[in-house]
């Protein structure tokens, strides 16, 4: 399995679904529960006020 189809499975599960919604409150990744505060890129911080997921996990799904 890829890391794309590993990330859509991931998106699929109920507790990550269920997180979704007070994720962006609580300024938390939807995926793993770590704190997503800071960025070291703009296009960082404007994918996770997109999809509510942190740096880490965008670095270990979306890079190539």
């Amino acid at each position: 399995m890829n890391r794309i189809e590993e990330l859509i499975h991931v998106l699929e599960t109920d507790s990550v679904r269920r997180r979704s919604g007070i994720a962006r409150a609580e300024k938390r990744c939807k995926i793993c529960g770590q704190p997503a505060v800071t960025f070291r890129t703009l296009r960082a911080e404007l994918e996770y006020n997109l999809s509510a997921i942190c740096e880490s996990c965008q670095d270990y799904y979306l890079s190539n």
